[in-house]
């Protein structure tokens, strides 16, 4: 990296205070990767992420991945393209991620399955007063979740239980749809990240903005995007300016 490009990535427009939280990404597939990549770009220093696959030729076509990856190890591989293209060397963790007691600060759960998110959960992550908060995607054909809550609130813990905990795969989009899918998923999970953060250091960019805590992502036919939120203050759905009863 030339000196010229250094000194630009530097300058960055996010507070100190904000670029130096401890963010942990488990997984980092198609989501993860994305989010990876984004956190990296705008300057965060402290970023670890766990992954214990290796990359394989399919996994080019829908995450950050290079052709010259396959066969390594995509903890190993994505630290690697991170240093190139930025000035963030990430701490990459190469092992099924297990015990959550050393973890701190803010945690993004975007493993493969739900079986995985549910060992994850029980066994590192609730009631962790170290973790300060949990962002939790999930991809299914045209549809997109992201979770944000809180691990030690109980109403936040309530309500994202009662999807967690039902027993239905994650489904495969088909593959028209995945990038784009994937793309908005990944983005909207890094924005909610910085409104959080604007929130906690008195950031408020535009000075308006409420937080919610479940977005839903839906892509109908291939141009319309239907976006709704879910607010556990008031225990409504918001989507395209109206309030929905929650189902």
């Amino acid at each position: 990296m030339d000196k010229e490009t250094f000194e630009f990535m530097e300058d960055s427009y996010f507070p100190e205070k904000i670029l130096n939280e401890k963010i942990n990404i488990i997984g980092v597939g198609a989501t993860g990767s994305r989010v990876v990549f984004s956190l990296a770009k705008m300057g965060f220093k402290n970023i670890s992420i766990w992954d214990f696959d290796k990359v394989e030729r399919h996994n080019i076509d829908n995450q950050m991945y290079q052709v010259r990856d396959v066969g390594d190890f995509k903890a190993f591989a994505l630290k690697r393209l991170i240093e190139e293209s930025s000035n963030v060397k990430i701490k990459a963790h190469n092992e099924f991620f297990e015990k959550g007691e050393h973890l701190e600060g803010i945690v993004f759960l975007l493993v493969d399955t739900m079986l995985s998110r549910k060992e994850i959960w029980k066994n590192c992550l609730r009631c962790n007063k170290n973790i300060k908060l949990i962002i939790e995607t999930r991809i299914r054909q045209q549809e997109g979740d992201i979770f944000v809550f809180d691990p030690n609130d109980e109403t936040h813990i309530r309500r994202w239980e009662k999807t967690i905990f039902k027993n239905f795969p994650l489904l495969q989009p088909r593959l028209f749809f995945i990038n784009p899918i994937v793309d908005v998923v990944g983005g909207l999970a890094v924005f909610h990240l910085m409104k959080w953060l604007s929130l906690k250091y008195g950031e408020n960019i535009d000075g308006k903005f409420y937080f919610e805590n479940e977005i839903k992502v839906t892509f109908k036919g291939s141009l319309k995007i239907s976006i709704s939120s879910f607010d556990t203050k008031t225990n409504n759905w918001f989507n395209g300016g109206s309030f929905l009863k929650p189902k």
